[in-house]
């Protein structure tokens, strides 16, 4: 399995799931949090790391040892983009300044 440069230190726990296909017969499965969860718990932490054990058990065991799959990995859209963040902190002090200045009054 191929993966790309910038996702190969990207760690399992920021994948909500994980879109995997067979080159050679097609099949696809999909990893959820229960599959992910497992790989972690077997000291496999990272995309990279997760990679070299990927293979389709639907393949005969040939030559090739049926290692022509592909992953896709979908992120999780719960962790806040910075833009979020500020725009969320931004608002907090609002409401803080405004509840202090009710205080005051």
């Amino acid at each position: 399995m191929k993966v790309g440069v910038d996702y190969r230190m990207r760690l399992l726990s920021e994948v909500a799931r994980l879109d995997i296909v067979c080159g050679d017969c097609g099949r696809r499965r999909t990893w959820g949090f229960r599959e992910l969860k497992r790989m972690q718990g077997m000291g496999i932490h990272t995309l990279g790391d997760l990679a070299p054990k990927l293979s389709c058990s639907a393949c005969p065991k040939s030559w090739r040892r049926a290692k022509n799959v592909a992953a896709r990995p979908i992120w999780r859209a719960d962790a806040p983009s910075i833009e979020a963040r500020t725009a969320m902190s931004q608002t907090v002090e609002r409401i803080i300044s405004a509840s202090l200045a009710e205080a005051v009054q």
